[in-house]
Formats: structure tokens, C-alpha cells, sequence
């Protein structure tokens, strides 16, 4: 890029423009004629305009500016940078890679269990399914990259990876009949390993209604409060029961009198609270602790009621804590009146019966 001035017109800068047979130049911000300004005369402002506008418009090509990393597609999606012309290309980061062997039970137990955690976890809830032969549903169906069948060569990291799996993983469970019926099938190393499990319960679903006490959502809270017992039975170290409640708000609105539309978080907590209170007058139903209720996709992955599973949870906690303290009240006085009335049963009792056995030997003899 050339910069020439006229004698006539010493005290301007004008550039002019590359030929078109020669090979575009970066441009270099730091070249004295591009940042030479010329001072405005008086007389002719638009001279200085011209000179300015002057500029080939080939020097701002995208050949020269746009680098590999804006030309790369799959790294103009990637959140984790930003599109800019002006960034430089980062430097690719290289994963270490390691194509030999190792001995995993080298390693320490909190070490094996962080590697069994990444191989085997899953952010959504797995379904168990009786035979290979039949391929799962896609949208519960989660494959993986990693050799999962490496975890069968020796059987104590099958127990320790086992164990990681039920501890971590979410099983989703299904069933036709009954749920008792069902978890009688399950391999007793599962029942008592199984800490997580959830269970689905569509409120549009009139053969799963069929096994509530009544249709509704009212019936609905009560047979997800009886499974999480029955649950508890089978799988003796669960801590975490998750109820996948498909339901929409019409339906609560209109079957249970509880309007949500319009109120504040203060307000549809105590809506929420009046509800759980009046099903537990109902029912007699306490709801445990291990119980979590989650409002599920209905269609599309439309979640109705998905604003309200906050406010759900807060005033489930807070009935919870109520009936927990009340239960604890009524056992600790139970026990108290139980035991006096233990104590004078005994003493009155033992009174008569020495009475009559006194009585017997007084007509022994007499006989």
C-alpha cells in the first residue's frame, strides 16, 4: 500500500488504492500514512472527506482477518467461545490419550468408585428391562462410548461398579399389574442395593386410576404416598423416591378447587398447604421422608405445571414436619400410659391371683 502527496497539496495525506494485479497486503495499524491525519484546511472540508473514504475496501477482506477458528463450523456453535473476527484462533487442547493397560485395583477405592461414577452415570433415570432381545424405548435408551462389558472381567469390580450404579442412577420402574407383584421378579442384589427409583403417574390414564381410591388428583397424591412405602419394603436402603406426576392444571384446578392463575409464590404455597392438609384429613396418609414429587412433561415436553413444583415442595416439607412432631407427641405420651397401665394391671392382677391361690389352699385342706 502506496502513499504519495502532490506539492500543491503537501500539508494533505491521500491514499491510494492497490493495483489490482498485485497480492493483497495485511494491513499493519501501526504504518505511519494511515494513521498520518491531515489537518482541515478552511477553505475545501470535502478533500479531506475524499481522502479518508479514499480506503480499498479489499484491505477489510475476510481473507485477511478471518481466521481457522471462525472458519471451523463446529466451533462457531460451541457456547464455551465466542464468535468474534477479531479473536484469535485459541490453541487447540489436546485430551491425554493412553492406549496401555493398567491395574484398576491398584488404585484406591475413592479413586475406583470417581472412575466406575464417570463411566456409569446418567443424568436421566434408566429403565430395567428382562431381556436384551427387545430394544427399549429411545427416550430411555442412553449409549455410551465407553466399554461398559470391561466392568464384567473380574468379579470384585462388577460388585464395586454395581454398587456405584445403584447408588448414583435413577431406576425408572414399570409395571402392568401390580407393583408388589412386579418386585417380586428383581434379583435380591438389586432390591438391596437400589437407592434411587422413580415411578411414573399420568393423571389422563383411567386404567392406572382404576387402582386409586378415587379418580382424581386427591386420589392420585394418595397411591403415590402408598408406593413410597411399599417401595421402602422391597428396597431397604432407597433414600430417595421420586413421583414423576404427569398432570395439568386444569385438572387440579377444576377436580380440587385449587386456582393457581394470578396468585403469588406466598399465595400458592398456602394454596398448596390447604390441599395437602385437607388429603391427609382424608387419607390419614403422612407423607415420607424420602418422597419426591416432580409435575412431568406432558406432551412436547410441555411441563403444565412445572412453576408449581417449588412451591409443592416447600408446603409438602412443612406438613411433613407438622405430622412428623405430632406422631413423635403421640408416641412418647402413648408409651408413658401404656407402661402405667402395664404396671397396674400387673400389680392388681397379681393380688388376685394370690388371693385365689390362697383361697384353693384353704379348701384343699379343708377337703
Amino acid at each position: 500500500m502506496a502513499a504519495t502527496s502532490t506539492p500543491a497539496d503537501s500539508d494533505k495525506c491521500q491514499i491510494s488504492p492497490p493495483r489490482r494485479d498485485s497480492t493483497s497486503v495485511p494491513l499493519d495499524l501501526t504504518s505511519t500514512p494511515f494513521f498520518a491525519s491531515a489537518e482541515p484546511s478552511d477553505d475545501n472540508s470535502d478533500d479531506d472527506e475524499h481522502a479518508l473514504l479514499s480506503l480499498d475496501p479489499s484491505i477489510f477482506a475476510p481473507s485477511t482477518f478471518t481466521t481457522s477458528y471462525v472458519r471451523d463450523d463446529h466451533n462457531i456453535y460451541d457456547p464455551r467461545h465466542r464468535f468474534d473476527l477479531w479473536t484469535p484462533n485459541p490453541p487447540p487442547y489436546h485430551y491425554p490419550t493412553w492406549t496401555g493397560s493398567f491395574s484398576i485395583l491398584s488404585f484406591p477405592r475413592e479413586l475406583r468408585d470417581q472412575i466406575y461414577y464417570h463411566v456409569l452415570y446418567r443424568p436421566r433415570p434408566v429403565l430395567k428391562r428382562r431381556s436384551y432381545a427387545v430394544l427399549e424405548r429411545p427416550r430411555y435408551h442412553f449409549p455410551t462410548t465407553y466399554p461398559i462389558d470391561l466392568l464384567l472381567v473380574s468379579k470384585q469390580v462388577h460388585q464395586e461398579a454395581m454398587q456405584v450404579f445403584c447408588r448414583c442412577v435413577q431406576v425408572l420402574i414399570q409395571y402392568k399389574n401390580t407393583l408388589e407383584g412386579m418386585l417380586r421378579l428383581w434379583p435380591s442384589h438389586l432390591l438391596m442395593n437400589v437407592q434411587r427409583v422413580t415411578l411414573t403417574y399420568r393423571q389422563q390414564d383411567w386404567r392406572a386410576a382404576a387402582s386409586w381410591k378415587r379418580p382424581g388428583p386427591s386420589g392420585a397424591y394418595a397411591r403415590i404416598i402408598q408406593d413410597a412405602y411399599i417401595l421402602k419394603t422391597f428396597f431397604p436402603v432407597m433414600r430417595e423416591f421420586t413421583a414423576n406426576w404427569v398432570i395439568l392444571l386444569r385438572e387440579i384446578e377444576e377436580g380440587e378447587g385449587c386456582v393457581f392463575v394470578g396468585k403469588t409464590e406466598l399465595e400458592c404455597e398456602e394454596r398448596w398447604g390447604w390441599w395437602l392438609k385437607r388429603c391427609y384429613k382424608i387419607d390419614g396418609l403422612v407423607p415420607p421422608a424420602w418422597l419426591r414429587v416432580r409435575f412431568g412433561e406432558h406432551q412436547y415436553g410441555y411441563r403444565d405445571m412445572g412453576h408449581l413444583e417449588g412451591t409443592f415442595e416447600v408446603a409438602l416439607g412443612r406438613l411433613r414436619s407438622v405430622l412428623v412432631e405430632k406422631e413423635k407427641g403421640k408416641v412418647e405420651s402413648g408409651v408413658d400410659v401404656e407402661e402405667s397401665g402395664r404396671r397396674w394391671m400387673e400389680e392388681v392382677w397379681g393380688e388376685e391371683k394370690e388371693k385365689k391361690r390362697g383361697r384353693n389352699k384353704v379348701k384343699c385342706v379343708k377337703g
